[in-house]
């Protein structure tokens, strides 16, 4: 009889250990992408205002500033498309910046690859 207590327990401590594993792995791909979106605002934020004061800085230099956005995203693991970035005729620039968060399980599956996926928008007038 206390064979069959122990096949119960040892069962059960199993299955909870399993459910365990996903709920930290689900639990720590939700915080990466967390972390992510907001690290996306920040560097948007600040590639948007790294194009703008290089635009200002070189008369509208629209390639300039544009590689300056693009240096200050890939520093930061983003990129911009060329098609998301503009130069209003004020001076001021919007990007798109797009990140990947390190995910375990979501950015390597079909179904959540979208949801590892971030994009940030922003924009900044030069100073």
């Amino acid at each position: 009889m206390s064979d069959e207590r122990g096949s119960i327990i040892v069962g059960w401590l199993t299955k909870v250990a399993v459910v365990l594993t996903l709920v930290g792995i689900v639990g720590f791909d939700l915080v990466s992408v967390a972390t992510t979106k907001v690290s996306a605002s920040d560097d948007a934020q600040l590639a948007a205002r790294a194009g703008a004061e290089t635009y200002a800085d070189t008369h509208g230099d629209v390639q300039e500033a544009y590689a300056a956005a693009l240096r200050h995203a890939e520093r930061h693991g983003g990129s911009i498309d060329p098609a998301d970035f503009v130069v209003d005729p004020d001076g001021t620039v919007r990007v798109t910046v797009v990140k990947t968060a390190t995910t375990l399980v979501f950015y390597r599956a079909g179904a959540t690859k979208r949801w590892a996926h971030v994009v940030a928008k922003a924009s900044a007038k030069p100073q």
